[in-house]
Protein backbone atom coordinates (compact mmCIF):
# COMPACT_ATOMS: atom_id res chain seq x y z
CA UNK A 1 0.00 0.00 0.00
CA UNK A 2 0.94 3.80 -0.38
CA UNK A 3 0.71 5.33 3.42
CA UNK A 4 0.24 9.09 2.92
CA UNK A 5 2.32 10.98 5.47
CA UNK A 6 0.37 13.08 8.05
CA UNK A 7 -0.66 16.21 6.81
CA UNK A 8 0.95 15.63 3.02
CA UNK A 9 -2.03 14.64 0.95
CA UNK A 10 0.69 14.48 -2.21
CA UNK A 11 3.59 12.07 -0.81
CA UNK A 12 3.74 8.48 0.63
CA UNK A 13 5.54 5.68 1.24
CA UNK A 14 5.34 2.32 0.02
CA UNK A 15 4.92 -0.28 2.72
CA UNK A 16 4.89 -4.04 1.99
CA UNK A 17 6.21 -6.85 -0.07
CA UNK A 18 7.62 -5.57 -3.29
CA UNK A 19 7.63 -7.52 -5.84
CA UNK A 20 9.96 -7.46 -9.07
CA UNK A 21 6.96 -6.48 -11.31
CA UNK A 22 5.87 -4.12 -8.72
CA UNK A 23 8.95 -2.50 -8.77
CA UNK A 24 10.06 -2.62 -12.55
CA UNK A 25 6.50 -0.65 -12.68
CA UNK A 26 7.37 1.74 -10.61
CA UNK A 27 10.01 2.58 -13.06
CA UNK A 28 7.30 3.22 -15.53
CA UNK A 29 4.49 5.51 -13.39
CA UNK A 30 3.76 8.70 -15.08
CA UNK A 31 2.08 12.39 -13.13
CA UNK A 32 4.27 11.34 -9.86
CA UNK A 33 7.43 11.12 -8.93
CA UNK A 34 9.17 7.89 -7.56
CA UNK A 35 12.26 8.79 -5.02
CA UNK A 36 14.08 5.54 -4.10
CA UNK A 37 16.64 5.32 -1.11
CA UNK A 38 18.88 2.63 0.09
CA UNK A 39 18.72 3.41 4.14
CA UNK A 40 21.09 1.32 6.36
CA UNK A 41 18.68 -1.28 8.49
CA UNK A 42 15.61 -1.40 6.13
CA UNK A 43 14.36 -2.54 2.92
CA UNK A 44 14.49 0.20 0.01
CA UNK A 45 12.57 3.35 0.96
CA UNK A 46 10.19 3.93 -2.00
CA UNK A 47 8.20 7.39 -1.71
CA UNK A 48 5.63 8.11 -3.76
CA UNK A 49 5.04 11.95 -4.89
CA UNK A 50 2.90 14.39 -6.65
CA UNK A 51 -0.52 15.73 -6.37
CA UNK A 52 -3.45 13.52 -4.19
CA UNK A 53 -5.13 12.94 -7.46
CA UNK A 54 -2.36 11.68 -9.18
CA UNK A 55 -0.65 10.00 -6.05
CA UNK A 56 -4.35 7.89 -5.61
CA UNK A 57 -4.51 7.12 -9.35
CA UNK A 58 -0.75 5.88 -9.65
CA UNK A 59 -1.26 3.76 -6.66
CA UNK A 60 -4.88 1.96 -8.34
CA UNK A 61 -2.89 1.62 -11.53
CA UNK A 62 -0.35 -0.33 -9.70
CA UNK A 63 -2.90 -2.24 -7.67
CA UNK A 64 -2.10 -0.74 -3.89
CA UNK A 65 -4.16 0.11 -1.23
CA UNK A 66 -4.06 3.83 -0.77
CA UNK A 67 -4.05 5.21 2.92
CA UNK A 68 -4.76 8.86 3.85
CA UNK A 69 -3.16 10.13 7.02
CA UNK A 70 -2.16 6.57 8.02
CA UNK A 71 0.09 7.49 11.38
CA UNK A 72 -3.18 8.76 12.90
CA UNK A 73 -5.68 6.22 11.22
CA UNK A 74 -3.34 3.50 12.54
CA UNK A 75 -3.16 5.32 16.18
CA UNK A 76 -7.05 5.88 15.93
CA UNK A 77 -7.62 1.95 15.61
CA UNK A 78 -4.49 0.71 17.95
CA UNK A 79 -5.90 -0.16 21.48
CA UNK A 80 -4.03 1.83 24.45
CA UNK A 81 -1.70 0.12 26.89
CA UNK A 82 -4.49 -0.22 29.42
CA UNK A 83 -6.62 -1.92 27.11
CA UNK A 84 -7.53 -5.32 29.23
CA UNK A 85 -9.56 -6.69 26.77
CA UNK A 86 -6.32 -6.93 24.70
CA UNK A 87 -3.95 -9.13 27.52
CA UNK A 88 -3.97 -12.63 28.07
CA UNK A 89 -5.07 -14.21 31.31
CA UNK A 90 -2.84 -16.86 32.10
CA UNK A 91 -0.89 -18.07 35.36
CA UNK A 92 2.60 -17.80 36.12
CA UNK A 93 4.86 -20.89 36.00
CA UNK A 94 5.69 -22.14 39.73
CA UNK A 95 7.93 -24.84 38.30
CA UNK A 96 11.66 -24.59 39.07
CA UNK A 97 13.92 -23.83 36.42
CA UNK A 98 13.31 -20.34 35.26
CA UNK A 99 15.54 -17.93 35.39
CA UNK A 100 13.32 -14.71 36.47
CA UNK A 101 13.73 -10.77 36.34
CA UNK A 102 11.72 -8.00 37.00
CA UNK A 103 10.95 -4.94 35.01
CA UNK A 104 12.04 -1.70 37.44
CA UNK A 105 9.99 1.24 36.27
CA UNK A 106 12.48 3.49 38.13
CA UNK A 107 15.67 2.69 36.88
CA UNK A 108 14.22 1.17 33.38
CA UNK A 109 16.19 -2.38 33.60
CA UNK A 110 15.47 -5.50 34.46
CA UNK A 111 16.63 -6.79 38.02
CA UNK A 112 16.70 -10.43 39.30
CA UNK A 113 13.53 -11.63 40.89
CA UNK A 114 12.63 -15.02 42.48
CA UNK A 115 9.68 -16.78 40.98
CA UNK A 116 7.82 -16.35 43.97
CA UNK A 117 7.88 -12.60 43.49
CA UNK A 118 6.09 -12.64 41.03
CA UNK A 119 3.45 -14.75 42.16
CA UNK A 120 3.25 -13.14 45.43
CA UNK A 121 3.07 -9.31 44.07
CA UNK A 122 0.00 -7.11 43.43
CA UNK A 123 1.72 -5.12 40.15
CA UNK A 124 4.74 -5.69 38.19
CA UNK A 125 6.25 -7.23 34.79
CA UNK A 126 8.22 -9.96 35.13
CA UNK A 127 10.58 -12.05 32.84
CA UNK A 128 10.79 -15.62 32.81
CA UNK A 129 13.32 -17.51 30.78
CA UNK A 130 14.42 -21.10 30.34
CA UNK A 131 16.70 -22.06 27.64
CA UNK A 132 15.23 -21.13 24.34
CA UNK A 133 11.84 -19.67 26.06
CA UNK A 134 11.17 -16.41 26.74
CA UNK A 135 7.95 -15.12 28.75
CA UNK A 136 7.08 -12.26 30.07
CA UNK A 137 3.71 -11.96 32.84
CA UNK A 138 2.17 -8.72 33.96
CA UNK A 139 1.19 -8.82 37.88
CA UNK A 140 -2.10 -6.49 38.03
CA UNK A 141 -4.16 -5.77 40.44
CA UNK A 142 -2.99 -9.53 42.27
CA UNK A 143 -4.02 -11.17 38.19
CA UNK A 144 -1.79 -12.49 36.20
CA UNK A 145 -1.11 -11.83 32.42
CA UNK A 146 0.96 -12.64 29.37
CA UNK A 147 1.24 -9.78 27.59
CA UNK A 148 3.93 -8.14 25.42
CA UNK A 149 6.81 -6.53 26.54
CA UNK A 150 6.76 -3.38 25.57
CA UNK A 151 2.81 -3.15 26.56
CA UNK A 152 3.84 -4.66 30.07
CA UNK A 153 6.11 -1.96 30.69
CA UNK A 154 4.39 1.24 30.10
CA UNK A 155 1.70 -0.22 31.80
CA UNK A 156 3.80 -0.67 35.26
CA UNK A 157 5.62 2.79 34.41
CA UNK A 158 2.21 5.02 34.66
CA UNK A 159 2.78 8.51 34.07
CA UNK A 160 6.71 9.33 34.04
CA UNK A 161 7.87 12.72 33.60
CA UNK A 162 10.38 12.70 30.12
CA UNK A 163 10.01 9.21 29.37
CA UNK A 164 8.48 10.77 25.65
CA UNK A 165 10.67 13.85 24.37
CA UNK A 166 9.33 15.84 22.30
CA UNK A 167 10.99 18.55 19.63
CA UNK A 168 8.26 20.56 17.85
CA UNK A 169 11.21 22.70 15.71
CA UNK A 170 12.47 19.32 14.63
CA UNK A 171 9.52 17.13 14.78
CA UNK A 172 11.55 14.68 16.35
CA UNK A 173 10.07 12.27 18.84
CA UNK A 174 12.38 10.43 21.22
CA UNK A 175 12.16 7.72 24.02
CA UNK A 176 14.55 6.00 26.08
CA UNK A 177 15.70 2.67 23.94
CA UNK A 178 14.44 0.10 26.69
CA UNK A 179 11.26 1.64 25.89
CA UNK A 180 10.44 1.40 22.60
CA UNK A 181 6.37 1.68 21.67
CA UNK A 182 4.61 -1.10 21.31
CA UNK A 183 4.83 -2.92 18.03
CA UNK A 184 1.81 -1.07 16.28
CA UNK A 185 1.73 2.13 17.87
CA UNK A 186 5.50 2.45 16.89
CA UNK A 187 4.58 1.04 13.41
CA UNK A 188 2.22 4.34 13.09
CA UNK A 189 5.18 6.91 14.34
CA UNK A 190 7.91 5.31 11.70
CA UNK A 191 4.75 5.84 9.18
CA UNK A 192 5.72 9.98 9.43
CA UNK A 193 8.71 9.57 7.96
CA UNK A 194 8.94 6.03 6.36
CA UNK A 195 12.65 5.74 8.35
CA UNK A 196 13.34 3.66 10.73
CA UNK A 197 14.27 5.26 14.20
CA UNK A 198 17.62 6.47 14.82
CA UNK A 199 19.63 5.27 18.13
CA UNK A 200 21.34 8.42 19.82
CA UNK A 201 24.22 6.39 21.72
CA UNK A 202 24.83 9.63 24.03
CA UNK A 203 20.74 10.23 25.25
CA UNK A 204 20.61 6.13 25.17
CA UNK A 205 17.24 7.01 23.29
CA UNK A 206 15.86 6.44 19.80
CA UNK A 207 14.52 9.00 18.04
CA UNK A 208 11.48 9.46 15.48
CA UNK A 209 11.77 11.87 12.43
CA UNK A 210 8.78 14.08 11.19
CA UNK A 211 6.07 13.32 13.87
CA UNK A 212 3.30 15.96 13.59
CA UNK A 213 2.56 17.22 17.40
CA UNK A 214 -1.28 15.55 16.62
CA UNK A 215 0.59 12.00 16.01
CA UNK A 216 2.90 12.52 19.56
CA UNK A 217 0.17 13.76 21.57
CA UNK A 218 -2.17 10.41 20.32
CA UNK A 219 0.64 7.98 20.87
CA UNK A 220 1.63 9.09 24.47
CA UNK A 221 -2.38 9.05 25.33
CA UNK A 222 -2.36 5.07 24.36
CA UNK A 223 1.21 5.11 26.16
CA UNK A 224 -0.17 6.77 29.27
CA UNK A 225 2.52 9.36 29.04
CA UNK A 226 2.62 12.99 28.08
CA UNK A 227 5.01 14.88 25.94
CA UNK A 228 6.84 17.60 27.07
Amino acid sequence: MVALFPGNPGEGVLCGARSPDLLETLNHVNDVDVIRADVLGMPERIVVSGTSQTVALAAGRMSLLFQVDAPTTILSAVPGVLDQATWLGMAIPETPGWTVHRFSSSRLRWVEAAGTDAIKTQTGLFRFVMRHQRFHYLRWRGRSYRIPVQVGKYVVMRRRRGLLAYDAATKTLSVPAVCRPPLLIERAIILCSGLLPVFDARSRRVEYTNVPPDVARLAAQLLRQEVR
